[in-house]
């Protein structure tokens, strides 16, 4: 299998940002997406920060990278987490994720049309299968909205939210692609995209007057610090740093249906902490998108 780097810190992604995004979903419903993206983002910047200057990474790097990885953190992460996290209020974390699993597709046909990537007719197979998989998982339940009580038209505003942060995740993967192809850090990348989406997200969301609002958040429940400080941890920080080390070493398209398989990831973590073993059908859905995951692996050698 054309298993590398790329693929293993893709894979090593979906595990980390499994596990985030629970903490995360919890915490936007408690403060809201807003506030949990903008108390976020300074957490995130003062940890890559920190990574970047005790590994002694250079911070000179050609204006192209910055440019690039800039528009990626205003893409990937102000737009695309407050997207998604506000998708997640809605719909519940589940349905949210069969959206954002198209992001898959869209970063393989950027990737074909605009960075001369070649998947081959296994490549194309082996993501179709692999996100038929993540689907199957990720409705099990009869497609309801994680018990969430929603009306008809805020399930469609969710279901919009939840598409834009598919495309805005693409997008991000792309600008990281073209970033990389002038030569950069994938961790100082992290701590950049981190502080282009704060040098941003911050002005505005004060201009509108809700910086006070996200600060009184902190209050609005128990541990609401701690959790958030481990969720920045595991997915702005390392869960980000991983995912651009995936971008570096393998086509746009692979590493974004590898990170893609988070849901499958989450299956044994939520049956060892909480007891609740996954259904037959998330188990079939989970083997569908193994198989897929394998045929994406094997494309070079079909």
């Amino acid at each position: 299998m054309a298993f590398g780097t790329g693929e293993l810190a893709a894979l090593g992604t979906a595990c980390i940002w499994a596990v985030s995004c629970q903490i995360h979903s919890q915490l936007s419903r408690e403060m809201g997406a807003t506030n949990l993206t903008l108390l976020r983002l300074p957490l995130a910047v003062a940890l890559l920060g920190a990574a970047c200057v005790f590994s002694g990474v250079s911070f000179d790097h050609p204006a192209s990278v910055w440019w690039y990885f800039s528009l990626s953190g205003l893409t990937g992460v102000a737009l695309c987490d407050w997207l998604f996290y506000g998708s997640t209020v809605l719909l519940g974390p589940r349905v949210a994720c069969v959206c954002q699993s198209l992001a898959a597709s869209m970063t393989a046909f950027l990737g074909v049309m605009f960075l001369g990537e070649s998947l081959g007719w296994a490549g194309v197979l082996g993501i179709a299968v692999a996100t038929v998989g993540v689907i199957i998982v990720v409705t099990d339940g009869g497609g309801r909205s994680d018990g969430l009580a929603t009306t008809p038209g805020q399930r469609r505003k969710g279901i919009a939210l939840a598409l834009g942060s598919a495309l805005a995740l693409a997008l991000a993967m792309f600008f990281s692609k073209k970033g990389f192809s002038t030569g950069a850090d994938p961790l100082f990348c992290a701590f950049l995209r981190n502080v282009a989406a704060a040098v941003v997200f911050w002005p505005v969301v004060a201009l509108m007057g809700g910086s006070r609002a996200a600060m009184q958040s902190l209050r609005s429940g128990r541990g609401v610090l701690p959790r958030m400080a481990l969720g920045a941890v595991l997915g702005p920080g390392i869960g980000m740093w991983l995912s651009l080390v995936a971008v570096a070493n393998t086509d746009t398209g692979v590493a974004a249906t590898l990170i893609g398989l988070e849901p499958i990831a989450i299956m044994p973590v939520v049956w060892f902490m909480t007891g609740r073993r996954p259904t037959v059908r998330a188990v079939v859905g989970a083997a569908v998108a193994f198989a897929g995951t394998a045929l994406l692996l094997m494309r070079h050698h079909l």
